[in-house]
């Protein structure tokens, strides 16, 4: 018993700083710091830990071997903390980081909770020869647009200034070109950034998605090429998924995903729930983003549904447009009595119910360690049995042993003796 209360109070140990880290940081604004390379220079950031009284540092990345941390109180509470990078004569060409984070530290050398990112530095290291980055941004269209918005981005990582072009081609799903545009040539210094605006005619495109490339020339003869795609969208909406499967005898919560295939905000999005004879209210209005994604909820009454598989409808409205979705759902047996219940009540349960994994693992060990310490004090507090020697098991005294025989009377004699001293049962046995 004491082994198994041992075991648990261990886990109960080691899942409580899991469950109660909360390490909160605070350092320069952005968290993400870019810097150029210059031989020997140096980095100098600070920043705040704040939050627990029990906080650690954490650093990792290629320029570490060149990183110090000044903690004025390692693995203690709230502090200000300052991080020192010192570069190198010579990086090879690219992009160096280094990541510094915080952790909650548990005593006994335990970390717990998530890493709170502080702050990423980077530094940015240019090649001898020429060289880009390139990218290729488009605005979303819809059908009936005259045209579609797009920028060529071009970011030289070169010591060198270069000049640079570049040909942009729209192709549909058949590989076939229905538009082509040209990007004049352009003077890039080193470490420079350039952005070529464009614009794609898209009037006769259907809904769909339509290729992109541009193809850019740098430092002749180098060339690169980037891709992208055009999102042409009507204006419409999907129903990407619903509840499936309804109780009988009880108000059921009915759940439907809705997106929009349209490049701009949908307003007065809602919706309504038929299935056999049950009709659920309306839902509350809301709005889609351009090809955003939204989860409407409404409530069903499946007290007087049939078992089995039952035909539907969702009714949705958006704008000034309606569209229903015919469904499928199964209505199945309830497991326990049914009593009606309002959707404030289905909310209410949800929120006493919907705790993360971490917090019910928590609570089933601490149940546990209780249940085992009671047993364990009322095992101790039981009264203990009487133990009672059976006359065989009786110590043999020490002057009942017997002396070697003299001659056949004395033994005769002393076996007498001992057989009214001892009675029968507990005579001394001969050797």
């Amino acid at each position: 018993m004491m082994k198994r209360l041992l075991c648990f109070f261990f886990l109960f140990v080691l899942v409580t700083p899991l469950v109660l880290a909360g390490a909160g940081v605070k350092g320069p604004s952005p968290g993400e710091r870019f810097f150029d390379f210059q031989p020997g220079m140096e980095i100098n950031l600070g920043f705040s830990l704040y939050g627990s009284d029990q906080l650690d540092l954490v650093v990792n990345g290629r320029l570490t071997e060149y990183t110090t941390v000044t903690d004025p109180d390692p693995k203690g509470g709230p502090r200000d903390v300052l991080v020192n990078v010192q570069l190198p004569d010579e990086l090879p060409p690219g992009l160096h980081k280094v990541y510094v984070g915080a952790v909650e530290y548990a005593p006994g050398g335990m970390i717990g909770g998530r890493a709170g990112a502080l702050m990423s530095i980077k530094v940015k290291v240019l090649h001898p020869e020429p060289y880009i980055v390139a990218s290729l941004n488009i605005e979303p269209a819809g059908e009936g647009s005259l045209t579609a918005s797009g920028t060529l981005n071009i970011d030289s990582w070169s010591q060198l200034p270069m000049t640079v072009s570049a040909d942009i081609t729209m192709r549909n799903d058949l590989g076939e070109i229905l538009h082509s545009l040209q990007m004049p040539a352009q003077s890039l210094g080193s470490n420079q950034k350039l952005a070529h605006p464009f614009v794609l005619p898209v009037q006769d495109l259907r809904r769909g998605f339509y290729p992109v490339q541009a193809i850019v020339e740098y430092g002749a003869p180098n060339t690169t090429d980037v891709n992208a795609s055009l999102r042409v969208g009507a204006k419409n909406i999907f129903l990407r998924q619903y509840t499936e499967e309804i109780t009988q005898g009880m108000i059921n919560r009915f759940e439907f995903d809705l997106e929009s295939d349209w490049n701009q905000k949908l307003e007065d999005v809602y919706g309504s729930v038929s299935v056999g004879s049950a009709t659920s209210d309306r839902t509350p209005e809301t709005s889609l983003g351009p090809f955003a994604r939204e989860r409407l909820v409404a409530y069903l009454d499946a007290t007087d549904l049939e078992l089995g598989t039952q035909q539907g409808v969702i009714r949705t409205h958006f704008e000034d447009e309606f569209k229903e979705f015919p469904i499928e759902v199964e209505v199945i047996a309830e497991a326990t009595e049914a009593s009606e219940v309002t959707p404030a009540e289905i909310q209410q349960a949800k929120g006493l119910l919907g705790f993360d994994s971490l917090t019910l693992l928590y609570a089933c060990l601490v149940i546990l360690v209780i249940v085992n310490l009671f047993l364990l004090l009322k095992q101790k507090h039981k009264p203990k049995e009487e133990k009672h020697d059976k006359p065989h098991d009786k110590p043999q005294p020490a002057a009942a042993k017997e002396k070697p025989a003299q001659h056949d009377a004395k033994k005769h004699d002393e076996q007498s003796a001992d057989s009214k001293e001892y009675g029968e049962w507990d005579k001394p046995q001969g050797p």
